[in-house]
């Protein structure tokens, strides 16, 4: 038996390309971030072992095929230019977000700064299954269908869909994805993404839903 699933496993890669399997992975991935709530469970034991296994993934690819670091924008070359651009992008949204918050009385809890560290790591896995996976696998297409344009709006698209049926979290999602989609198509660097990501989704909690996504993230 394992023998077999082996052999086809070995077959699946030699035969379905990457980006296929790839994507195909993120809508598992999604699938199961949207019915996770229906299992009464806490949302930490879905995240710790979705990141722990996307990180095994981008090992094990990278020891295969070097190249794929940079096709998902884990490199260096434009860390410096994005950084500047989700820098710009945090200069205007969080004081706003801060702003908003503090006049309906927001009181965060010391658990934010858990989240100011925790959260780029999560961060991190969502832009790379949206923007190294997605945008990049649209950019990737064809004529028009890989049109930036394209690119953006589809994968801000799924970014949104995968934080359904949140209308907050849905709305905030779409926007980011249109800012940050476009900074990776230029740059194609992820590690700033990640850190505007976690940073401004913990300032989107404590500051505008006035939740705190710490308090029970492994109790339920």
């Amino acid at each position: 038996m394992i023998t077999v699933a082996r052999t086809t496993v070995q077959h699946v890669r030699r035969t379905v390309p990457r980006e296929v399997r790839e994507l195909l992975a993120v809508l598992l991935t999604a699938a199961l971030h949207l019915s996770w709530p229906m299992t009464g469970l806490s949302r930490g034991l879905l995240v710790v072992p979705l990141i722990a296994g996307w990180a095994g993934h981008v090992w094990i690819t990278a020891r295969n095929d070097p190249s794929a670091m940079a096709g998902w924008g884990l490199r260096r070359e434009g860390l410096r230019e994005a950084g500047l651009a989700c820098a710009a992008l945090l200069a205007v949204a969080a004081p706003v977000m801060v702003a908003t918050g503090l006049l309906r009385g927001a009181h965060p809890s010391p658990l934010m700064l858990v989240a100011v560290a925790a959260y780029p790591v999560w961060g991190l896995v969502q832009q790379l299954l949206v923007q190294g996976v997605v945008t990049r696998g649209i950019s990737l297409l064809p004529g028009r269908w890989g049109h930036p344009v394209v690119a953006v709006l589809v994968s801000s698209a799924a970014f949104s869909l995968a934080h359904w049926p949140d209308p907050t979290l849905m709305v905030a999602t779409f926007g980011l994805g249109l800012v940050l989609a476009p900074i990776w198509l230029r740059w194609r660097n992820l590690w700033p993404l990640a850190f505007a990501h976690g940073w401004l989704g913990t300032l989107l909690y404590y500051f505008v839903m006035l939740r705190d996504p710490m308090s029970g993230y492994f109790t339920g």
